[in-house]
């Protein structure tokens, strides 16, 4: 749902279509940082403490 909106979503806001392709780089990023960080505290600490 979010990909076939970049070309609308480009021409209502001041953007190119490359600025928005980084926000979706920038998400699986995040996630991908995520998971590294907080699946090992999370073994380490139970499972319900780290995530909250």
């Amino acid at each position: 749902m979010y990909l076939p909106g970049f070309p609308a979503t480009a021409r209502e806001l001041p953007t190119h279509a490359s600025g928005l392709q980084l926000t979706g780089t920038a998400f699986l990023f995040g996630q991908a940082v995520g998971q590294l960080a907080l699946g090992p505290l999370s073994e380490r600490y139970e499972r319900r403490k780290p995530i909250l």
